[in-house]
């Protein structure tokens, strides 16, 4: 910083010399009647009075440029920076589209989609059921490729058509249906990847069956706890937050599957919650708060509570 006032001060003087100088030059050549390349005086003047202009704009540009590498680069090297800029963006884009496309959707056995099918209604019901889940994961999969492509401006491959990334055994569909239909009990279908698929590329999947018992009956209580309403509303909030992550790793416990894709196991209204919180609020003193569950709950979820506000 200091430098750059030095050097713009000696400019700033040595520009004010070469005027005065220039300038009682010209007086003289005025007076003196002289003339240049064969020019009138007055015009000699002129011409004198330009010049030294000139050489003053020179020797700024010249001083600026070299005690200052970035004017240099400003006055000299711009095309070529700029051509470098170009180039190393272009590397960056290309190292960037290499390294998404080099980047797994689906790891392997992750959970791609997940269904419940009901064996009751016979064999045919059970194929189209399983067919259904497999039609959702297929859309499920080129979602995400569209969804990876966006976030990371990778250029969709091919035509616009659409075309089906997903890739499965029929006759393990097959084995599935009938093993479904010779227990005759309700199960969760999971569809997993049976190996690392990465963007715009055939994604295999495998089918688990598992089975979807009852794990809350209605209006059973699934957690309880106290919270005190001569607090803050922040710190209602707060506690209320604590308390339904508690309900959900209780539930998660007893074996409740998450849907993938899908941050939280929670089925239940924002506004429920926040009337809730005001409740609490009002109340003034501690409150005992329980999730009770709505209908019976199965491992394939939703977790669905009402939640029941009890003074003490």
């Amino acid at each position: 910083m200091a430098r750059g006032l030095l050097v713009v001060f000696v400019a700033l003087c040595i520009g004010g010399l070469l005027s005065y100088l220039g300038n009682q030059f010209g007086r003289q050549v005025g007076r003196r009647k002289m003339s240049f390349l064969g020019l009138r005086p007055r015009y000699t003047s002129i011409l004198i009075t330009v010049a030294v202009g000139m050489f003053i704009s020179l020797f700024t540009i010249t001083m600026i440029a070299f005690f200052s590498q970035r004017a240099r680069v400003a006055l000299l090297g711009m095309k070529a920076l700029s051509t470098e800029k170009t180039e190393l963006q272009r590397e960056i884009d290309a190292q960037n589209r290499t390294l998404h496309r080099n980047t797994a959707l689906y790891q392997l056995n992750e959970p791609i989609a997940m269904g419940v099918v009901n064996p009751s209604r016979g064999t045919a019901a059970i194929d189209r059921q399983l067919e259904d889940i497999l039609t959702r994961t297929s859309s499920d999969v080129e979602q995400r490729n569209d969804e990876f492509a966006l976030f990371s401006k990778v250029a969709l491959l091919g035509s616009s058509k659409k075309t089906d990334l997903l890739e499965y055994d029929r006759k393990e569909v097959g084995r599935c249906a009938d093993g479904i239909a010779a227990d005759n009990r309700p199960v969760v279908v999971v569809i997993y990847s049976r190996k690392n698929a990465y963007f715009k590329e055939k994604v295999k999947v495998g089918i688990s069956v598992l089975p979807d018992p009852v794990i809350f009956r209605k209006g059973e209580t699934l957690f309880s706890t106290h919270i005190k309403g001569d607090q803050n509303e922040e710190k209602i909030f707060s506690e209320m937050m604590e308390f339904l992550e508690e309900v959900e790793q209780k539930a998660e416990r007893k074996g409740m599957l998450r849907v993938p894709r899908r941050k939280s196991l929670i089925d239940i209204p924002f506004s429920d919650i926040s009337a809730a919180e005001n409740e609490i609020y009002s109340y003034g003193g501690w409150v005992e708060v329980s999730a009770c569950a709505l209908s019976d709950l199965r491992t394939s979820g939703p977790l669905s509570f009402k939640l029941k506000l009890s003074p003490l």
